[in-house]
Parts: structure tokens; sequence; C-alpha cells
């Protein structure tokens, strides 16, 4: 993640979703391209996803960099 304000970081996340019947966190092949933007010294960041995520999936995870 970024570490100072003003600072952005390219990404991908990958769309996963939950198996509540084996209780794990299943993760898609599928991923977006992301960004994320460091606004405060307390640590709020502003994300941005491309794309949008299928039926089948409940969350985001994942980041991996650019």
């Amino acid at each position: 993640m970024p570490s100072s304000v003003g600072e952005t970081l390219d990404f991908y996340m990958y769309e996963s979703y939950y198996n509540t019947l084996r209780s794990e966190c299943k993760t898609h092949q599928r991923k977006f391209k992301s960004r994320a933007t460091l606004c405060s010294a307390d640590g709020d960041y502003v994300y941005l996803l491309e794309g949008k995520m299928s039926s089948r999936g409940d969350t985001l995870c994942g980041m991996y960099k650019s």
C-alpha cells in the first residue's frame, strides 16, 4: 500500500467467493486492475477498481503490485 500522503499504487485484485460449507475462500482467475491512493496520515485510502465482478463473486482479495 502507499506509504506517503498523495502516493498512488497500481495493483491487481482477484475476484473470490466464500464457501460457507467448507469455510474457505476460493479465488477465481479473474483479476481487476486497481489503484489505491493514500489521502491522509490517518490511513485513509481511495480505491479505484476497473471492471465489474461476476454474479458468483462476493469479495475481492489478493493485492499484487502491477
